[in-house]
């Protein structure tokens, strides 16, 4: 059975998936293919149109169509005539009253294209669930899914065990934890929905703000508390330019510590109450790279799992795997990788670099050749295969650089016209993660937890260490990213330390890189040296 899955145009980011029999064929972010960041309340057609070439079918070949939502959340007014979220923001509704609009919209859209095609809408947050918690490969998990809001919740927590979702908790939306971070974004000045990486980021250099510790709570009951009107009146005097020298750093050590100890209290409770210690993440939240890692390190769980477009693209790819599953037994494979976008080949790479006017040769051996500009500290565009599923680079669309040079950190950040202070990842062999982190075992192939760097490894890769010592690396196998594997392998030859710096392929405001064309603006318009593309290596000069 074919199972196209859609974000519903509520969402935050709009994406599809496609499922044939269990199997995830494809998968993408609308905003890689229009280029429009996030590409809210857009009909993602493009994302449709690469997936069914992708596959080789025609939209009458779809027979279901899952979609990552109800819409049932869009009437704010009515949740708020009931008493729920009296005292949110009013920026939590700004954009409720056009959902209607866009269902309707998108509506007729799937009614006059895919007539063969059964509507199955899922909800939100069950779609989150079902995007992690089938592709981790446990038997049974605790799952948790966090965001701002979807439909008419901001959460679940439950059990998954033999394909099912029990529910233990929904969390209503003058609960969300979602909506608190980025309540605490649009305090510090930057965008909410979109700049709470910065806080994330920023919030190492700082220290919790003890009067502000009551502003979010779990109580005994497992409800959570969040006193909307002490964050909306949070004040602060700036120096303007660095956030690190003033009262913002702490304000955001402040909203990261309020966001990892109420999700601990709730893992905690969920752990004690159901004996599992394994979890599923999903929600924007779960993006969060160090509240996945701060889980992981509380000692609660044994393992982990976040499904790597944690954010609502993901529910395109869980509503599409929930459908599957009530209409088939057939097994859902575990997510080794997230390689489910497009890819081109070299004839077709040659014309686009051809068009562009820049200068370029075929490399005899890309990995060896890249490592030794890596190694000369060059900064490296990589675009390789076919694109990651998510907001992670893992390998394919990345932008690289030497991690032993404590200045690249500054160099990369320019190139990417990102704020200085902001860190940079490392992707690291799979074999090497025990030696250089304090990992408790886990790999991380999608760059979604937070590790403390082994004191003694800290020199030798200063360019991809945080303020507080610690790093959110990529481990990368050869079986899922051979070219990317041998790149890094080749590098550690010559470098001694199996490790490159890895940011994603974009500037500042701009989506990831999808195809060749994208790239070859993107060298074109930066500061950086080099874009491999497939087999080809072109100058910006």
């Amino acid at each position: 059975m074919w199972i196209l899955g859609i974000t519903h145009p509520g969402s935050l980011n709009g994406a599809v998936s496609l499922v044939k029999d269990g199997k995830i064929i494809a998968a993408i972010e609308e905003e890689r293919v229009s280029r429009i960041k996030r590409a809210a309340g857009l009909i993602p057609h493009n994302s449709i149109e690469f997936v069914l070439k992708k596959a080789g079918i025609v939209k009458e070949d779809i027979e279901k169509i899952a979609v990552g939502g109800t819409g049932l959340g869009d009437d704010f007014e009515k949740y708020r005539k009931a008493g729920i979220g009296s005292g949110l923001p009013r920026t939590f509704e700004a954009s409720s009253s056009m959902h209607s609009r866009l269902s309707n919209n998108f509506l007729k859209y799937i009614q006059i294209n895919f007539k063969n095609a059964e509507i199955v809408y899922v909800p939100h947050h069950l779609a989150h669930a079902a995007s992690t918690c089938y592709v981790s490969g446990f038997d049974k998990s605790i799952f948790v899914t966090t965001d701002g809001r979807g439909d008419a919740e901001s959460g679940l927590l439950g059990i998954f065990e033999n394909d099912t979702f029990e529910v233990t908790k929904s969390m209503r939306i003058d609960e969300s934890l979602g909506a608190m971070y980025r309540q605490f974004t649009q305090q510090l000045g930057w965008q909410p929905s979109l700049d709470e990486g910065k806080v994330m980021g920023l919030a190492p250099y700082g220290k919790p703000i003890p009067s502000m510790d009551d502003i979010a709570k779990v109580t005994p009951d497992q409800k959570i508390q969040i006193d909307w009107d002490k964050i909306t009146s949070i004040k602060y005097s700036s120096n303007k330019t660095d956030p690190t020298k003033d009262e913002r750093k702490d304000i955001a050590a402040t909203a990261q510590n309020l966001l990892e100890k109420c999700v601990l209290a709730l893992v905690k409770n969920l752990v004690e109450t159901t004996g599992i210690d394994k979890i599923c993440l999903a929600g924007g939240t779960a993006l969060n790279i160090d509240m996945n890692g701060a889980i992981l390190e509380s000692g609660l769980v044994k393992d982990i799992f976040v499904q790597p477009a944690a954010n609502d693209a993901g529910t395109a790819l869980g509503a599409a795997l929930y459908v599957h599953k009530q209409n088939s037994s057939k097994k859902i494979e575990p997510m080794k990788h997230a390689y489910l976008g497009p890819e081109f080949d070299d004839d077709e790479i040659e014309i686009d670099i051809k068009d562009s006017g820049l200068k370029y040769r075929k490399l005899s051996n890309v990995a060896e050749e890249v490592a030794e500009l890596i190694s000369q500290n060059k900064i490296i565009g990589w675009m390789q295969g076919r694109s990651e599923f998510g907001p992670r680079a893992l390998g394919c669309r990345s932008l690289l650089a030497n991690p032993t040079d404590m200045e690249m950190w500054k160099k990369v950040n320019v190139v990417k016209d990102r704020e200085y202070w902001r860190p940079l990842a490392p992707s690291i062999l799979e074999e090497s993660m025990d030696e250089y982190f304090n990992n408790f075992g886990a790999k991380s192939p999608f760059m979604l937890l937070k590790f403390k760097v082994k004191e003694e490894k800290i020199p030798k890769i200063p360019a991809v260490v945080h303020v507080d010592g610690s790093a959110r690396p990529q481990s990368v196998s050869g079986d899922t990213n051979q070219m990317y594997y041998d790149l890094i392998k080749k590098f550690e030859e010559i470098q001694g330390v199996p490790i490159l710096m890895n940011t994603s392929l974009n500037l500042r405001g701009v989506p990831i890189v999808n195809n060749p064309q994208d790239a070859l603006e993107t060298l074109a318009f930066s500061k950086m040296d080099y874009m491999c593309i497939g087999n080809y290596l072109v100058s910006r000069n």
